[in-house]
């Protein structure tokens, strides 16, 4: 187990973005793959990159556990991201999903398709931006400037920040840290939404996510939401509002990941969990919205003031407050123990 390195945007040699099409792709690879400055490279290798001709580049993590795909949108958008077994050449692959819809090669996905998985909302732009990552597992966390990223605020919408986990997780379903298809996406875009909101509609969760394998470890088919919990928000949640002199301690515990491939507005009734993510850690009482900040933003002060940026000392570990759209906060771990 190593402790993950964070990367920051206001780093020294960190890469001059290139706008939306090629932003998120010149930081994945500048902190996974190559390093910069004075700072290593987390540890994870190219399959193929042919960015620069055909818009793909493919990376995979140090146990070579699945293949992340970044494509590159054909207008000034964000691009997309897919999970593959296995790459064939540099566009074509090996049972592949993006979002909730399986995908086959040649993949040229539409702009305007809310279908598949993307780092942020397609008009975003990432000027802003935080990457804890280790050679197996990355959270990437940017925003349009350093005022979203950083400060608690009380109307963190998804069209302010954006929240995006991949990599190898503690697998619930009997896949150890090594084995194929140990391997997801939570967070992100689906087109225009990067919501944490419980929707009627199945596919606009946080919830946002890629999964691979299946309830039974085979290749997943058909259609597929995803969802993080314990960060659902809405009317099904009771919030307690707490005073601003409540006592900042909260039992915290992991993120767990649930897949549904019921596609009806009930689909978390019909959930089957994933994995744990031992290093992302939440409490119901942080689950927030745009409407009930009240709730939850005196126990976070009394943690920290800025967001991906103080040292928490929780429980005998080290963290780092950080948040997703709709001010669904959580600490995520920089303690080696709770990575892979």
């Amino acid at each position: 187990m190593t402790a993950p390195t964070i990367y920051r945007y206001d780093d020294a040699g960190t890469p001059v973005l290139g706008g939306r099409q090629d932003g998120f792709y010149q930081i994945l690879r500048a902190c996974l793959v190559d390093g910069y400055g004075s700072k290593s490279a987390a540890g994870w290798s190219v399959v193929y990159d042919d960015w620069a001709n055909s818009g793909y580049c493919t990376f995979t993590n140090a146990n070579e556990t699945a293949v992340l795909g970044i494509v590159r949108a054909a207008g000034n958008y964000q691009p997309f991201l897919f999970i593959a077994e296995a790459m064939i050449d540099a566009t074509t692959f090996v049972n592949a999903r993006s979002g909730w819809a399986n995908i086959t090669a040649p993949w040229a996905p539409s702009d305007t398709d809310a279908a598949y998985q993307r780092p942020a909302i397609q008009a975003a732009t990432i000027e802003s931006w935080c990457v804890v990552a280790t050679a197996n597992t990355a959270f990437v966390f940017s925003a349009r400037d350093e005022f979203d990223l950083t400060t608690l605020d009380v109307d963190y919408s998804e069209s302010r920040g954006w929240f995006l986990g991949l990599g190898v997780f503690d697998d619930a379903r009997g896949l150890a840290a090594s084995d194929p298809g140990n391997f997801a996406i939570i967070g992100g875009a689906l087109g225009n939404w990067a919501d944490v909101n419980e929707s009627t509609n199945a596919y606009n969760q946080i919830g946002i996510g890629t999964c691979l394998i299946d309830i039974n470890n085979a290749a997943f088919s058909g259609v597929g939401a995803t969802m993080l919990a314990p960060c659902i928000i809405g009317s099904n949640i009771l919030q307690p509002y707490i005073t601003a002199n409540a006592v900042g301690k909260i039992s915290l515990s992991p993120c767990d990941i649930y897949v549904s491939q019921n596609t009806s507005g009930n689909f978390r009734y019909y959930a089957w969990q994933r994995a744990v993510v031992p290093m992302l850690m939440s409490h119901v009482f942080l689950c927030g919205n745009g409407s009930s900040q009240g709730s939850v933003l005196p126990i976070i002060s009394n943690y920290a003031s800025r967001v991906l940026l103080d040292i928490l000392a929780i429980g005998g570990k080290n963290y780092l407050l950080c948040r997703a759209p709709r001010n669904a906060y959580f600490f995520i771990s920089i303690d080696a123990s709770d990575w892979s």
